[in-house]
């Protein structure tokens, strides 16, 4: 159960620092497992318009609140309606319960579990030249740094060959 919880404060860290792109849908029911985890069962006493906004960061990530470079309350209070909404339907779940659920959502992903490298690449034409890899039990993935988005992603068993040196990985 240690090494369940270790795994699941990373994927959280994961997804709260943006280092796994997510979208609404992600945000929500992540956001919400992780309050089951961490909280229990969602009580209307406790649980109320407000309650999350002065930590609502510690759960989804900090830029889908900023509108004009900072934390727009608006924004916030949409968020925090729809996290508390998700909430309310996971409840039942015990604390390993939901950060199994959390890790279950996160392995469907196409980077989750990746060690990640900034790279310099001169191959694609039409990459940027700084580029992420991320290299998973599954194989290795180029990922645009800013955007986030997957450009390329091989599965080890497409990879053939491949060589390095002290300054290169081919």
């Amino acid at each position: 159960s240690q090494c369940i919880y270790l795994l699941y404060l990373q994927g959280v860290n994961d997804v709260v620092t943006s280092r796994y792109p997510s979208n609404e849908k992600d945000v929500t029911v992540l956001a919400a497992l992780q309050l089951q985890a961490e909280h229990g069962d969602y009580k209307d006493a406790i649980h109320f318009q407000g309650w999350l906004k002065p930590q609502i960061t510690q759960y989804m990530p900090e830029k889908l609140l900023i509108k004009k470079k900072k934390i727009n309350d608006k924004l916030v209070a949409e968020w925090e309606q729809k996290i508390l909404e998700k909430y309310k339907r996971v409840t039942g779940f015990t604390s390993l319960e939901a950060q199994l659920n959390y890790l279950d959502y996160l392995q469907e992903w196409v980077y989750f579990g990746c060690c990640w490298f900034n790279v310099e690449q001169r191959q694609f034409k039409n990459y940027p030249t700084e580029l992420m890899l991320g290299i998973n039990c599954e194989g290795v993935i180029i990922v645009h740094p800013q955007k986030r988005i997957v450009l390329e992603n091989y599965e080890f068993t497409d990879i053939v060959t491949w060589g390095h040196s002290d300054e290169k990985f081919i």
